[in-house]
């Protein structure tokens, strides 16, 4: 999962010739390194089990990400919040969460008692917090709440989180489910995704001969590493075979006629991963808010390194092999893909918009109209939150709203939907 991080706070450094320290950045304790080497030797023994004496980068992503006990989000580090590595607009404040109930509302209005809010990669548990207490005072709580989470320690944290925040309202935590896969049966609400599709595992390629090569990840010998690196970085990319691509971008990419060198990512489990989460979504809305750009802002030629971004203690990095399991890899979405997904899927796109957008049509006025009620320090907390939202500069424009629906009543979509937004981009 990505986040944002103030824009002061960018700093976009390669690691191939610099060390960190020469970068300022803070040096993890002798338990974290031991942890980070603990996930190496996991990696260096898949490296050695693949015949290729290599792996895909997206199996690289997914023990970075995911290997049980030892990944980024299994681990027990804190990670969302000025105090983590990103922080992410719940963590803001309740502005998002606010206007998000409002777009919801309608659909679970009309779906009824029944409809279920289906939340995939839930962070913190905060949207949660936010979100269910603005849909009790819309009157539009759904039947359930499912919680969708993969990382045990973050749905220990996240139920902490919200059995505190409801301990007085008995009729709403026995709407929560935890739960480790959809619905395996029929069932109709709206299902939502805040900064999740970033963080699933992207495979990495370069152009070569107008050919894109797949990028793999092979241990590097110590000599490689040189004494001076300290084995910081014990992996480096090597190319592979050609990668297949999804048609469109195969298609796409060969009118590019992209430069040798050029690399970027693809998702190539996009649509199956979107399939998986609507399989048996009989009637209702889906809704997913992250980053990145449509097809052509995506793979343009000045966009020569791809998306690839590591977050570690409010930095932003160009370090994927720099400390394993300590930092959070993501990458951009594109969103062409991400449509191209969801009609494959049967669903009728019903929005594309800048979160800017999409807030300022769904109550950020109105919230904005509460300033004067605020004491001094909530006030400027709040200003600092609507701008962070939706400012250009910010999160306004390069964090997108996407939205689809199936089988429900025209009154069941909020009048967002019916903006053109930037569907033209597509």
């Amino acid at each position: 999962m990505h986040n944002y991080l103030p824009k002061r706070l960018r700093e976009t450094a390669s690691l191939t010739q610099t060390q960190p320290t020469a970068l300022g950045l803070p040096f993890p304790s002798a338990e974290m390194l031991d942890h980070s080497a603990k996930l190496c030797a996991r990696i260096r023994a898949e490296i050695a089990a693949n015949p290729q004496q290599s792996i895909s980068f997206s199996e690289y992503f997914e023990l970075c990400q995911y290997a049980p006990g030892l990944g980024y989000y299994s681990a027990g580090s804190h990670k969302f919040g000025v105090s983590g590595d990103f922080v992410t607009s719940p963590e803001l404040g309740d502005a998002f969460a606010l206007c998000l109930a409002n777009a919801l509302a309608p659909a679970l209005r009309e779906l009824g008692p029944d409809a279920m809010l289906l939340e995939v990669g839930c962070g913190s548990g905060q949207l949660a917090v936010d979100l269910l207490r603005a849909l009790d005072q819309l009157q539009a709580l759904p039947g359930r709440y499912g919680m969708l989470e993969r990382s045990a320690d973050l749905r220990a944290r996240q139920h902490q989180l919200l059995t505190q925040a409801f301990s007085d309202q008995p009729d709403i935590l026995p709407r929560l489910q935890w739960l480790d896969a959809p619905p395996n049966g029929p069932w109709s609400g709206v299902l939502i995704g805040n900064e999740i599709v970033d963080a699933l595992a992207v495979e990495r390629f370069e152009m070569q001969a107008g050919m894109p090569l797949q990028l793999r990840v092979a241990s590097c010998t110590q000599a490689q590493l040189g004494d001076s690196t300290k084995a910081e970085s014990a992996f480096d990319y090597v190319l592979g075979a050609p990668l297949a691509l999804p048609t469109p971008l195969a298609d796409y990419l060969q009118q590019q006629a992209l430069p040798d060198g050029y690399r970027s990512e693809v998702l190539a489990s996009l649509q199956p991963w979107f399939q998986g989460l609507v399989e048996q979504l009989q009637a209702g809305l889906v809704l997913f808010c992250d980053y990145g750009f449509a097809r052509d802002d995506y793979y343009r030629a000045s966009r020569n390194q791809g998306t690839l971004v590591c977050h570690y203690q409010q930095r932003m990095l160009d370090a994927p092999f720099l400390w394993p399991g300590l930092l959070d890899l993501s990458a951009s979405v594109e969103f062409t893909a991400l449509a191209e997904a969801g009609d494959a899927c049967g669903w009728q796109l019903c929005g594309y918009l800048s979160q800017a957008e999409f807030l300022l049509h769904t109550g950020l006025e109105s919230i904005a109209a509460t300033l004067p009620d605020l004491s001094s320090g909530q006030r400027l907390a709040r200003n600092r939150e609507l701008r962070m939202l939706t400012q250009s500069q910010e999160m306004g424009e390069r964090f997108q709203i996407m939205a689809w629906q199936r089988e429900l009543p025209e009154r069941g979509l909020h009048p967002v939907f019916e903006r053109l937004g930037w569907r033209h981009r597509l």
